[in-house]
């Protein structure tokens, strides 16, 4: 199925280091706290995004890794940073940034052409890069041990293992080949400095591992291949778990026997110990002292919380979910969930003000170092609620008009027309068989066809009944509406289009409700969406929640794992019956 998508950013070198510059610039004027802490986190995990980018550049012209004097200006640039990140998550006070990383900073921003990859870690599943220096600190590994770092990610997460350790430096590197078998190749100048020591330990940083794990196998292969002994090889992982099915036995073996070490997200941010009390003391500089411990809602819990049977839950993809916790102050109820790290936080706590401020979500206390924090909205879900089918659908033009006209993307940042059509095509037509999938493309067309109508906005993405609750006061709240245009699959930022046959999809609209919600939004935003593009979108939708939902399927288990199946039935039956009669 296809789903996931790799955020990647088109950028020039010059202009990340100037955001940089900034970034430490703010970071040296703020009090102490965890504010100035995560400031100074979002200039380092951009200085790992510049690094890579340039990195990457050079790969794809020489096709191998290197020691070059960018190499090296980039390691003693995140080196740097990392360092002062340890300090400052340690509470040290005072801290400057060197005249000499000011200098690096200015070298490797040069006016190039550069990708830069979002770390998928400190976007969407928590992963602080302080736990991979506390990780390195108890490790019980030396200074002189080789530091591997991973990209994309893993450009940063070595650094922060480097400081650990108190390393002089350390090396990044992209491993290349099918997913599965992943493997690397360095410049003969790379491979002496990674083997000049001969008593070195070597530690092999990244994040996961995922379905093989073949990443940090693909760099294990190589230095064992140059002879050094499997014991001196340790992994600094993202969790301490297995590695994923499509592991090969040799690796397997490999990682049950190594040196592993990481932190967990629960030692490194929820302890109170921590800088400014760990999240809970993050939290209470929001919204006041908690009456209680903040309870985990994560993987599905959100359910539980009011909820008269299990029986009654809706569907949810556990596996993936992010982290959310339920806090309690005098203040109120809060939803305190993950929203990143950096500056994807900020965009987030913007939109979400504007939809809190139109009345269509909870109110919202702010943001700290990766969470947001909003009020818990309550309700009764629209998946009992009994309500007027026209007040209904009248309320849902409203508010995506609103988005279409309030909440416009600068740059489309998702999949394009013809990306989706692929998508469609190839997913309905696993489930439908090759007809189907050929019936999806001859309805679908040239997608070129529709380029010219698409005004990207920061779509919902998830207008699905259980998002939605009616207050006791008779108002519609949408309860998930900030960044689901910024979620782990290939969707992003479209046409208000998609989320116009996401409602007439998961309400099962007539066409006389579907008039209806496109005459709502026109008269909000001033434009009419053709019903050609429409059309191409319900298509599009069914085939992406088909694939969606598969995998979860997949991957939930229980009771989840057969609401996730009957999600896909549900989609499957509503596509069969959309190629029946695509009029």
């Amino acid at each position: 199925m296809l789903v996931y998508g790799d955020a990647e950013r088109a950028e020039t070198a010059s202009a990340v280091a100037a955001e940089i510059a900034r970034r430490l610039g703010r970071w040296t004027q703020l009090p102490p706290g965890i504010e100035r802490h995560a400031t100074l986190v979002s200039a380092f995990i951009r200085a790992g995004e510049l690094a890579q980018g340039l990195l990457d550049q050079a790969w794809q012209r020489n096709k191998s890794d290197d020691w070059s004097a960018e190499a090296e200006a980039s390691s003693a640039l995140l080196l740097t940073l990392a360092q002062l990140v340890g300090r400052s998550w340690a509470g040290e006070g005072g801290l400057k940034l060197a005249v000499g990383a000011q200098d690096l900073l200015a070298r490797l921003g040069r006016p190039v052409a550069i990708r830069t990859k979002q770390g998928e870690g400190y976007a969407f599943y928590a992963l602080y890069p302080e736990s991979y220096l506390l990780a390195a600190q108890q490790s019980g590994l030396r200074p002189e041990t080789v530091v591997i770092g991973i990209r994309s990610i893993g450009t940063g997460l070595g650094a922060m293992v480097a400081a650990g350790l108190g390393a002089a430096s350390f090396i990044t590197v992209r491993p290349h080949g099918h997913p599965f078998d992943r493997r690397i190749t360095l410049s003969p100048a790379l491979a002496g400095k990674i083997l000049a020591n001969p008593q070195a330990s070597f530690a092999i940083v990244d994040e996961g591992p995922g379905l093989s794990g073949s990443s940090f196998g693909g760099v294990a292969d190589w230095l064992e291949a140059a002879g050094i002994e499997s014991e001196r090889i340790h992994f600094f992982p993202s969790h301490a778990g297995d590695l994923g099915p499509q592991a090969k036995p040799e690796h397997r073996e490999r990682w049950a026997r190594a040196g592993r070490h990481s932190v967990s997200f629960e030692s490194a941010v929820l302890n109170p110990d921590c800088l400014a009390g760990g999240l809970q003391g993050w939290v209470e500089g929001l919204v006041g002292r908690l009456q209680q411990p903040m309870r985990d809602i994560s993987g599905g819990a959100w359910r539980g919380v009011g909820a008269s049977a299990r029986g009654n839950w809706p569907a949810a993809d556990t596996a993936l979910e992010k982290r959310k916790f339920l806090a309690v102050s005098a203040s109120g109820s809060w939803l305190v969930k993950w929203a990143g790290l950096g500056a994807m936080a900020n965009g987030k706590l913007a939109r979400a003000q504007q939809l809190a401020e139109a009345q269509w979500t909870p109110q919202v206390a702010g943001t700290h170092h990766g969470f947001l924090v909003q009020a818990w909205a309550a309700g009764t879900s629209l998946v009992q609620a009994q309500v007027d089918r026209s007040w209904l659908v009248e309320k849902l033009g409203q508010y995506l008009g609103f988005r279409a006209s309030a909440l416009r993307a600068e740059v489309a940042g998702g999949a394009t027309m013809p990306e989706l059509f692929q998508m469609a095509r190839y997913n309905i037509g696993l489930v439908l068989g090759d007809a189907g999938g050929e019936k999806v493309g001859a309805l679908l067309g040239d997608p070129e066809r529709l380029a010219g109508q698409v005004e990207p906005v920061h779509t919902d993405n998830r207008l699905h009944r259980w998002e939605w609750l009616v207050t006791p006061e008779g108002h519609l709240f949408k309860t998930d509406a900030v960044d689901h245009d910024a979620a782990h699959d290939l969707v992003g930022c479209q046409d208000i289009a998609w989320d116009l046959a996401g409602a007439v999809v998961e309400f099962g609209l007539t066409a006389s409700e579907s008039t209806q919600l496109l005459d709502t939004v026109e008269d909000v935003t001033g434009r009419s969406t053709g019903t050609e593009l429409l059309r191409a979108m319900e298509l599009c939708y069914l085939g992406f929640q088909i694939g969606l939902w598969t995998f979860a399927a997949n991957s939930n288990g229980g009771a989840d794992k057969e609401a996730a199946r009957g999600e896909v039935q549900r989609y499957v039956v509503a596509a069969a019956a959309r190629l029946r009669s695509p009029g």
